[in-house]
């Protein structure tokens, strides 16, 4: 399949503070191949990037910033929100990731639904994570753990807290 994002099919590059947004409520990403709100791959950087309110219907790989999370590359303060459903993989934050991919510092407000491998952060893989922030009761679980193994492997982040207005916790 193809590899497509709303900035960058393939980057190789730096993608660095950009907004990509739904243009409107009946905007939806169909995707087949691999493919991210801001970049399908990612073998560079992306920082401090925004996807909001992506709407994403996909049979192949998508993450919310990136479809693919390559080997070395980086994610670092981004921030995503959407719904997804896939039969395939899907992640928040990145779709796939490799394990020497770095994701950190990150947020993500993206509900995940559909017959497929799906995590809040990660939909399939490992990487190496940092502070990455993610609404159990939008995103569900960090990572896809269809095989059991990855379970807690790499669990590094924090939970969000949901706060009543006038309350802190």
């Amino acid at each position: 399949g193809a590899i497509s994002g709303g900035i960058a099919g393939f980057n190789k590059g730096t993608i660095e503070n950009n907004i990509v947004t739904s243009g409107s409520s009946d905007s939806v990403i169909l995707s087949t191949g691999i493919s991210g709100a801001i970049a399908g791959k990612n073998a560079g950087k992306i920082i401090a990037s925004t996807a909001m309110g992506i709407v994403a219907d996909c049979d192949g790989v998508y993450g919310g910033v990136a479809g693919e999370a390559a080997a070395s590359s980086t994610i670092n303060n981004c921030v995503t929100s959407g719904s997804v459903k896939g039969k395939a993989v899907n992640g928040g934050i990145a779709g796939k990731a490799d394990a020497t991919a770095t994701i950190k510092n990150s947020y993500t407000f993206t509900a995940l639904s559909g017959n497929t491998a799906h995590g809040a952060v990660i939909g399939e893989g490992v990487a190496i994570t940092e502070n990455n922030y993610w609404s159990s009761d939008i995103s569900g679980r960090f990572i896809a753990d269809e095989s059991g193994s990855q379970a807690g492997k790499f669990v590094t982040g924090s939970r969000l807290i949901t706060v009543k207005a006038g309350e802190s916790k």
